[in-house]
């Protein structure tokens, strides 16, 4: 049994109990006490920051323990529990919410995980339910990776003799953006004003006005 398997060995009675005090939990606005312990299990594996947050998730769990069992009896058939190569992914946006996410491979789950925290969602964890090994994410491209590129393909620039250089960066929503090398300063369109060093106006572009992640950076 996995570490999410958390109602596959208790009893219907058991279970019966647990869901009427979830029941009365919620009519009373308070935390379903039966599934402390529960919670308190999947807070640390989960790394959550609140017992509420674990307790949530044990409620979607217990849940899906019931449905398990309810279609197995209506169909008489043996269903198979998820996959013990199933892979969680927990998120939280900026209200506060908590996203439970299952994925069937790495890859979809880090690429889902590269989206989400683009939307501004924080990641609680990411875990191949089998092992309870956390997966990697990709790392997420920062103002100082931009302007380590912008001021790679500047150095280029100079290097191969250009007397002016105009750096185009292009990004994932087709938006395009430049900054030129002029005898005021660094230019940017974006700007109504000039930029003494390179990497202050890669910043400021990065943080301010750039929508999207940019994908390419070359010189005209």
């Amino acid at each position: 049994m996995n570490n999410f398997e958390l109602f596959k060995d208790i009893s219907d009675e058991e279970m019966l109990e647990m869901y009427k005090d979830i029941l009365g939990s919620k009519e009373m606005g308070l935390r379903p006490r039966s599934l402390d312990s529960y919670a308190k299990q999947l807070k640390e594996t989960c790394r959550f920051e609140m017992l509420s947050q674990a307790t949530n998730f044990v409620i979607e769990l217990f849940y899906e323990e019931v449905a398990m069992r309810y279609f197995k009896t209506v169909d008489n058939k043996k269903l198979s529990k998820k996959s013990e190569s199933t892979f969680l992914l927990l998120t939280e946006d900026v209200d506060g919410n908590v996203s439970y996410c299952w994925w069937n491979n790495k890859k979809d789950l880090q690429e889902d995980a590269v989206g989400r925290r683009g939307n501004g969602e924080r990641i609680i964890c990411a875990i191949e339910i089998s092992s309870c090994r956390d997966v990697e994410i990709p790392p997420e491209y920062t103002v100082d990776d931009f302007i380590e590129e912008v001021n790679s393909a500047y150095d280029d620039a100079k290097e191969r003799g250009f007397d002016s250089i105009v750096l185009t960066i292009e990004t994932d929503t087709e938006q395009t953006y430049y900054i030129n090398d002029t005898e005021d300063g660094f230019q940017c369109d974006e700007f109504d004003y000039y930029f003494d060093d390179l990497d202050s106006i890669a910043e400021t572009l990065f943080r301010e006005k750039i929508i999207g992640k940019p994908v390419e950076i070359r010189i005209e």
